[in-house]
């Protein structure tokens, strides 16, 4: 959605979406703000009031949270039928989704045939690179790009997100392309010119089948696809394969993060006894299973007491995440988990009647 996502433009919409089910609306985009919470209830009263489902909050305001909350937050969304995020801050919800791997939970709600609604922030978020719009235009640095969370890309859309896209608040100056005009827009252009951009104006949808990326367009405006010097402009109520129209670009685009540090792997993490880092380590790693992904979480209260002994509460929670994801044949994550115990010291055998642990 380009905007007006609680808004009478959008009721309609949201009902055939909805098709009277629960809606989960996820706060991190505005999880910076201090009212918070007083948006998170204008969404809810809006679901209830105007769309007539119930809407469910699932607070992740930050990645800086225990990991327990991390996990809850994770395996609730995975389990949604209906997810809502909307506006606030791109830079914001990149930063911190991309530190939980929250893309690779919505990702689970749509192949699940569930509907991911992202609006405002949260749709800059969903493309290739992510448009840095509060840095740019109230900071004024120079236009630059900031990397994608990519969520289109799982399903071979690979193109930058720019709601806003028709915003004419500027009055005496260009307030389109999300904010910071259209000029700052193509001197990004310039920077990767092979990367398509879709244009979402406002109080307009884009309602995609990520199954045939055929796309349909609601609300009062249009929807833009520019590639190159061409523009493809589809008004409301036109459909567009948007697969087709996203074909001539790149692909999957990759900025260089060589400064970036590396996450460490769960055995780093376990040899340095350092809690918080084994629960990213393996919620990284997690197929899309809530339980699983609670199993996580419980892990957090006893890797923070219980290091001082090997054979400790956590050790069995690390065997019984391993035992899960061998029987789901998650390979990459029971190997994890196996080299993390042997940073301990112990050696996992599987034996007949189940796994056993040995002095390594």
């Amino acid at each position: 959605m380009g905007s007006g996502e609680t808004s009478p433009t959008m009721v309609e919409l949201h009902k055939s979406l909805a098709r009277g089910g629960t809606v989960t609306v996820l706060d991190t985009p505005y999880g910076f703000q201090a009212n918070a919470d007083e948006l998170s209830a204008k969404a809810v009263e809006y679901f209830a009031r105007s769309v007539s489902v119930t809407a469910e909050v699932v607070s992740l305001r930050s990645a800086d949270v225990p990991m327990a909350d991390v996990g809850r937050a994770l395996a609730a969304v995975r389990a949604a039928s209906y997810v809502f995020a909307g506006p606030g801050s791109p830079s914001y919800v990149q930063e911190q989704w991309s530190r939980v791997g929250m893309v690779d939970a919505l990702e689970a709600v749509v192949r699940a045939d569930g509907t991911v609604v992202l609006a405002s922030a949260a749709s800059v978020s969903s493309g290739a690179l992510t448009l840095p719009v509060y840095e740019m235009y109230k900071v004024g640095k120079a236009p630059f790009w900031l990397p994608g969370l990519d969520l289109l890309g799982r399903f071979g859309l690979h193109a930058v997100v720019i709601p806003h896209f028709n915003n004419t608040e500027g009055g005496t100056h260009d307030t389109s392309c999300c904010y910071v005009g259209r000029a700052r827009l193509e001197l990004l252009r310039a920077q990767t010119p092979e990367l398509p951009v879709l244009g979402v104006d406002e109080h307009t949808a884009l309602v995609i089948d990520p199954s045939t990326g055929q796309a349909t367009v609601h609300g009062q405006s249009a929807a833009h696809v520019l590639l190159g010097s061409e523009q493809v402009t589809v008004a409301a109520g036109g459909t567009m394969d948007l697969r087709a129209l996203l074909s001539g670009g790149t692909g999957p685009v990759v900025l260089d993060r060589s400064d970036a540090p590396a996450a460490p792997g769960l055995a780093d993490a376990v040899r340095d006894r350092d809690a918080a880092a084994v629960l990213t380590a393996l919620l990284d790693a997690l197929p899309a299973d809530p339980g699983l992904a609670a199993s996580v979480a419980a892990l957090e209260p006893v890797l923070a007491h219980g290091w001082s002994d090997p054979t400790a509460g956590h050790v069995a929670l690390l065997l019984e995440v391993r035992a899960r994801a061998r029987a789901d044949k998650q390979w990459a994550l029971s190997d994890l988990v196996r080299d993390g115990l042997a940073s301990l010291g112990l050696a996992v055998e599987d034996t007949p009647d189940g796994q056993r642990l040995v002095p390594a």
